[in-house]
């Protein structure tokens, strides 16, 4: 089944890798520093020490602003515990991650980097989820299911920070397209 014409009459591919593409369109040269306190709330709220929102493409994970922890660019996708909550456009809420037989032998729970996680999930305007906002916490740590609900309302600003940032970078791109103005004499 073709995809849908996006704009500039480009064929958005179907399935995950439309996804992928609409989820790539979010990772050219946006400034995401104001997402800061977005992510300081959403770790006020859980308790959790640190907090990301992370973009992923076909293969690859992408944060795109983190608190809390040193920043990591790129992860390989099948390594990412974000990676389920695109795939199932559902939260994922893993009190202690060590304990989940889905997750406990995932590289980053074996070696400790992560005992606990939420993880809810980001949309970008087609609709698609493109990333996570989530939390995370070397040991494990109790969640409520009023922080996940925090969570997810937080995404929303997220989402709307994206798309503006987008729109802005866009709209940029086609002044760039215009003639130049005439040289003043």
């Amino acid at each position: 089944m073709a995809g849908r014409t996006a704009g500039g009459g480009v064929r958005r591919p179907e399935g995950d890798a439309g996804r992928a593409w609409d989820a790539r369109r979010y990772l050219d040269g946006l400034d995401t520093a104001h997402l800061r306190p977005v992510l300081d709330l959403a770790r006020r709220a859980t308790g959790f020490p640190a907090a990301m929102v992370n973009v992923l493409d076909l293969d690859t994970q992408h944060t795109v602003a983190v608190i809390g922890l040193d920043r990591v660019d790129a992860l390989p996708r099948h390594l990412s515990l974000c990676d389920t909550v695109v795939r199932t456009e559902q939260p994922l809420v893993l009190p202690d991650a060590s304990r989940d037989s889905g997750f406990r032998d995932n590289l980053r729970v074996r070696t400790g980097m992560i005992g606990a996680y939420v993880g809810v999930p980001v949309r970008g305007r087609e609709g698609a989820v493109v990333g996570t906002l989530c939390v995370t916490d070397a040991r494990p740590h109790p969640v409520l299911p009023a922080q996940v609900e925090c969570l997810q309302q937080l995404a929303e600003v997220v989402r709307a920070h994206l798309d503006l940032l987008r729109g802005l970078r866009d709209h940029l791109r086609g002044l760039d397209d215009l003639p130049a103005w005439p040289a003043a004499g």
